[in-house]
Parts: structure tokens; sequence; C-alpha cells
């Protein structure tokens, strides 16, 4: 009878016919010639816990007619090729569906030079609220959610990768405020994301807080912009402090109660995009005093420089109180719309060099209260009045249209260069220094000036000379007497050619009038 010899190398089983043994022994040997592939390339040799007969069809090894063979002993758990099939493909399918099943799974990005990587290396590439259980369904609590997302982001950004990290479409309730602020984090929200904080007492509705001290969180992206509701019983809408050339886009709907909708300390260098309007749908819950306010978190720490796109409005059936509050803010850009507030825009003393870019201000009872040091009104369309107040220095209002202007008494260096008068307009102006440069009546289509302070000038010689201190031009009047020539100078002179008249007269310029006899002379400014 033939002797046969099975060697299993890798995946190739070799069956070979050695030789006949006969009454003298072998007379030869004889190469059978067939191979069969095995699953695994580490498959070396196949254990049999019985006895019995071993089938191995193309990939698959099973008993038949008896006992089958354990996949822990390289078979297949079945004793007919159908069940075994079946035995490997539930295998496999337990194995892609458990918690690391994603590392089985290969991808391969196209372009030349792709590398190789799991499915799970992918699928890592960014992070999403869910991955940690956040449940957008409007009911659920997320706060342990938020708080272990907020933790790997947290450990990410300290070994100093930047992170996204989305929220899908959805409605996510939380009870306690997570802080957000993390350096380098990416917040996507995608679609419609409202983030609801029912929690009350100190809770804001959303926290960026880059600290009380230190120096901040540098490089966050909010998109998406996602819609903010705090609890009426709750803070502010949404708190930021200590934040740096971060790019934000957000919505908030609603604030603790008479509080503010974005408070914001010590920010520098961001591109913000606030809206807080009633035209968005509606305020809800909660409605802010105040829209925006910018101030400082310490002692050389301004809200500063700063890009702001700002929608403020209050609910037309309830003005908010004030839309946009400055104080301790400096250069800051800001444009956009301030509507349905008693106080459009205020700032106070401890603010400067603020500009206010083509904004448009509706349906307030005053639209800018200012006390600060050079706000800069550029093209802005205030339907209302723009005041300013004492302790205002060096403001401006440059093109745009204004209904009404009240320079107060108090108030150093205003200058104006506008349109005005939309409607039964009026202008005062009570300033020290005040300069009118243009001031173009819409309404009576004609450039006018407002009631200037004369002072009444005695010459007592016939060689008189009024220098202008005032820190502002003044206009001159010159007339009657018997004048022999009038000389203006300012670093250097010259003869006017003229012996009476009114002249303009710049700071620090000096008015010469010669005579016989003394003339009338009236400042104005």
């Amino acid at each position: 009878m033939p002797t046969i010899a099975v060697t299993i190398v890798d995946q190739t089983v070799a069956v070979t016919q050695v030789g006949e043994i006969g009454p003298a022994g072998p007379t030869g040997s004889v190469s059978a010639a067939t191979t069969i592939e095995l699953g695994h390339p580490t498959d070396t040799t196949l254990a049999r816990s019985s006895a019995g007969n071993m089938t191995i069809e193309g990939n698959l090894v099973y008993r038949a007619g008896g006992t089958d063979v354990p996949i822990t002993d390289g078979g297949t758990g079945s004793s007919t090729a159908a069940d075994a099939r079946t035995a490997l493909a539930v295998v496999g399918t337990a194995a892609l569906a458990a918690s690391g099943g994603s590392a089985l799974v290969g991808f391969l990005q196209a372009g030349t030079g792709a590398v190789a990587r799991t499915g799970q290396a992918k699928y890592r590439d960014t992070v999403s609220v869910t991955d940690f259980g956040a449940v957008g369904d409007g009911a659920t609590n997320n706060d342990v959610a938020f708080a272990a997302a907020r933790a790997y982001c947290a450990t990410l950004s300290a070994a100093g990768n930047a992170i996204r990290l989305t929220f899908p479409a959805g409605r996510y309730s939380y009870s306690a405020s997570e802080n957000w602020a993390i350096t380098r984090l990416h917040l996507d929200f995608q679609g419609e994301v409202w983030m609801i904080c029912t929690g009350t007492g100190t809770n804001h509705g959303f926290v960026l807080d880059g600290g009380a001290s230190g120096s901040g969180v540098y490089g966050m992206q909010i998109t998406g912009d996602p819609q903010i509701y705090a609890a009426s019983g709750g803070f502010h809408g949404v708190y930021m402090r200590a934040l740096f050339d971060c790019t934000m886009q957000i919505n908030c709907r609603s604030s603790g109660t008479g509080n503010v909708g974005f408070y914001g300390e010590w920010l520098v260098d961001n591109d913000l995009t606030l809206t807080m309007s009633g035209n968005e749908g509606g305020l809800n819950g909660g409605v802010p005093a105040t829209g925006m306010w910018l101030t400082t978190r310490g002692v050389g720490e301004d809200s500063s420089y700063n890009r702001i796109v700002a929608r403020i409005s209050g609910n037309t059936s309830s003005k908010m109180t004030r839309g946009i509050y400055l104080d301790a803010a400096l250069g800051n850009e800001i444009k956009g719309t301030v509507q349905n507030c008693t106080l459009g825009l205020e700032t106070t003393i401890n603010a400067w060099e603020n500009k206010l870019l083509n904004m448009d201000f509706e349906a307030n009872t005053t639209d800018i209260k200012d006390l600060s040091r050079r706000l800069d009104i550029n093209g802005c369309d205030c339907e209302k009045t723009v005041e300013f107040w004492s302790g205002a220095l060096g403001g401006r209002i440059r093109g745009g249209r204004v209904n009404s202007i009240d320079v107060k008494s108090g108030a150093v260096g205003i200058q104006l260069d506008t349109s005005w008068n939309l409607s039964s307009g009026t202008v005062t102006n009570a300033g020290t220094r005040t300069r009118v440069d243009a001031l173009w009546d819409l309404t009576n289509q004609v450039y006018t000036n407002p009631v200037k302070t004369a002072t009444v000038l005695s010459p007592t010689v016939t060689t008189f000379a009024y220098t202008n201190n005032t820190g502002a031009p003044v206009q001159v009047s010159v007339y009657g007497g018997t004048v022999t020539g009038i000389i203006f100078s300012h670093a250097g002179g010259y003869y006017t050619g003229a012996t009476q008249g009114l002249f303009t007269v710049p700071v620090g310029s000096t008015l010469t009038v010669e005579s016989t006899v003394v003339p009338q002379m009236v400042v104005f400014a």
C-alpha cells in the first residue's frame, strides 16, 4: 500500500506519495502533486481533538460526519461546508462590531503618496460629542458627556494638538455650563444646533473662560452659529474671558433676565460675529438688559482691537435696555445693527479709540451716548439722536446720516462732518472746542452750522492781535472803525488785503488788526 506524507508550510498543504510498501520494503517514491490553501499565513499545524475524517475544502476545515473541529483548534466549529461558512461569517461580524472593530478595517486615501491606515485611525481625525454619549434630543441631560468630551480635548491640546469637536444637528440640554475655552479647539456645530442650559443662579448659557489669571486661551474657532439658550433664572447668555486671536460665530437666544447676552472681559484681537436679535425668530426665555458688554479683566487687560459684527435687537414688544456697552474697551472695530433698544450704544470714560463702521441704528429711543475718548462714528445711519456727554473727548461723526446731534456741556473737541435732520432733527452744541466741518441738512437741502458762542472783543489800541488758543478753529468778525490792514500769521505772516470781514483762525494762529480808529471784533466758537 502507498505511504502518504502531508506537509503544511505557511498557507500550503503538500501531499506526497512516498512509495509502495511491500514484503521487501519500499519500492520507490512518487510526488503526488496537489496543494490546498488554508486560512491564515501562520497556520503550520492542524490540531485534532478526536479521531475522525478531516475534510479541507477551499479555505474551510471541518469534520465530515463527525464532531466539528473548534475554531480555537484551527477549524470552523462546523461539520459541513455550508455551516462552516456561516460560522466564520458570524465570528467576523462580531469582531467588526466590537469596540476595536474599526482597527481591523483598512483605509487608503486617494492620491499618490497616500499611506495605509486603519479605519480607527481615520475616524479619530475628528471628535464628536456623540462619541462620549451626548444626545441632542432636547431632553437628555448631557452634563457627563460634555465633561468627558471637554476633558479629552483638553488632553489633546496640552500635547500641542489642534482639535475639532463636532456637534451634530440637535438640541443639547445640560444643567451645568461646561467651560469650552481650550487653546486651538475648533467647536464645529453642524446644521441647526441648540445649546440649552437649564441651570439657574450663576450658570451662564455658554462659557468660554480663559481664566481669572494667567495668559488665557488662544486660537479657538466656533463655526456653525450655535443657538445658545440660558435659563431665565440663570446669569449671562455667553460668558467670555481672556480669549485671544479667536474666530467665533455665536447666536444667543436668551440670557438670565436682566443680565447680558454677550459678556466679555479681556478679549483681544478676535473676529467675533455675535447675534442677539429679536429679528432672528425672537428672543426666548430671559431677555437681557444689555446685548453686548466689553470690559477689562484687570488693570491693563482691556478688551482691545477686536473686529466685531454685532446684530443686537430687543423684541419689538419689549425693548432691550441697552444694546452695546463699551467700558474698558480699546481700539475695537464694530459693525452691524442695533435695534429696539432704549439706548443703542453707550461708552464710558474708560473706553478709547473705538470705531463704529457703517452701523445701522433703528427703532431705539436714543442711538448713541458717548463719554469716551475719540469715538469714531463712521458712515453710520442713526435715525434718532447721537449724544456727546461730559467726559467725551475728541469724538467725531464722519459721513452717514444722523437725525439729531447733542453736544453737551463738558464734551471737548467733538468733530462733526455728516448729514442730519432726517425728520424734525436738531443740532445743539454746548461743548468746548467743537469743530463743525460740514453739516448737510437733509430736509432743507442746505449746509448748516449750529449756533455758536459769540465773544465780543474790545480793542483799545490801533494794533490789536488775537491768537486762537481755544483748541479748535474759530471765526473772527472785523467791522467798523478805520482799518488800514489785517494780518494773518501762523509761523510767519501776510496781509490779507482786507479791511473787514469774517476770518477763520486755526488753532495757534494770530489775526492782527491795524487801524487809525479801532474797529469792533467778535469771536465765534
